[in-house]
């Protein structure tokens, strides 16, 4: 049985799973399962960092917000080294999950597939509501023609979710998706794209997303580990277009910032790239809470925007004052 499935339907107070990489500690919080990292796994770095970061997981459960964060990083002192605090998941993805849809369309661009003129069809029933542009336009401007590039671009610095459905359909649904990103190692229950955007589903077609599968699936992204280097550096360029501020990008300066936001409900996520130079990281903080605990939606959302913005400040603040001194 897939770890998801076990995470989705228990109910049970507190499981301890022992894993390779230590123990981990699944626990019900305010509804929603989540795995927690422990001290003894094996991502437990980045001591000062570490430090730095736990008051704000400590305020955050103050104000009934569970917080996971995942960070990596990629060059600099502290290569390689990565940090996993808090609840490890599985969250609802939100809009963060279409960055492995994205990652096996460029798969298929290196691979010969498509191309980027490649022309896909929107049809007046395509259209969804929520963030994106093409629903827009009305359907009177559908059907329409339009490119891959343009679809994908789309998708990730507006998060359209029309074009995010339609590139569904066009990779052939769920299952060639899933079988990618496990084919890279993420696994099933840490990134799982199972229904489409906005539409209504069942419960159990869920979009699930953990902080520290996310973190991989942006390193290797970073590190051109299975697409081309043309290839992550046009994903990056998208992100650093990413035109949502209200987490990430509102403590940290674009010029030092690719991201894709993600928000529900009852989440909030931003992931993506600190490109401090010299000391580039990837994170991931990602947020679920409970709106019967806030006065109203408005503020549980504000409330865990606020915490996303918190760990992003503390996190860059470390990186800036990691660099070296600038040369005389």
């Amino acid at each position: 049985m897939r770890l998801s499935r076990i995470l989705r339907s228990a109910s049970i107070g507190l499981t301890v799973v022992l894993t390779a990489t230590g123990l981990v500690t699944i626990s019900h919080v305010s509804g929603t399962l989540a795995a927690t990292a422990s001290a003894g796994n094996s991502s437990a770095q980045w001591t000062v960092l570490r430090k730095k970061l736990q008051p704000v997981l400590d305020d955050a459960a103050g104000h009934h917000v569970i917080l996971g964060i995942s960070a990596r990083s990629l060059a600099g002192p502290h290569t390689n080294q990565s940090l996993d605090m808090g609840s490890m998941g599985p969250y609802k993805a939100a809009s963060t999950i279409k960055l492995g849809l994205a990652s096996l369309l460029m798969k298929g661009v290196d691979d010969g597939k498509w191309t980027f003129d490649t022309k896909v069809t929107v049809k007046p029933e395509d259209l969804v509501g929520g963030s994106g542009t093409l629903q827009k336009e009305g359907k009177s401007a559908f059907p329409q023609s339009i490119t891959l590039d343009r679809l994908m671009r789309l998708m990730i610095t507006v998060s359209d979710n029309t074009a995010t459905n339609v590139l569904i359909d066009f990779v052939g649904g769920f299952d060639p998706i899933n079988r990618f990103t496990q084919s890279l190692g993420l696994s099933d229950s840490g990134f799982h794209f199972g229904r489409k955007m906005i539409l209504p589903h069942p419960p159990e077609q869920e979009n699930w997303i953990s902080p520290a599968e996310d973190a991989e699936l942006l390193k290797m992204i970073y590190r051109s580990i299975f697409i081309s280097k043309a290839a992550s550096s046009q994903i990056i360029s998208w992100m650093r277009q990413q035109q949502v501020n209200t987490k990430f990008g509102a403590v940290i300066p674009r010029d030092d910032l690719a991201n894709k936001t993600g928000e529900n409900t009852d989440v909030s996520h931003d992931t993506g790239y600190l490109l401090v130079p010299g000391h580039e990281t990837v994170l991931s903080v990602m947020t679920s809470f409970n709106p019967a605990d806030f006065p109203d939606w408005n503020t549980a959302f504000a409330t865990a925007n606020a915490e996303v913005q918190k760990v992003a400040k503390v996190v860059y603040d470390y990186l800036r004052n990691s660099a070296p001194a600038p040369a005389q």
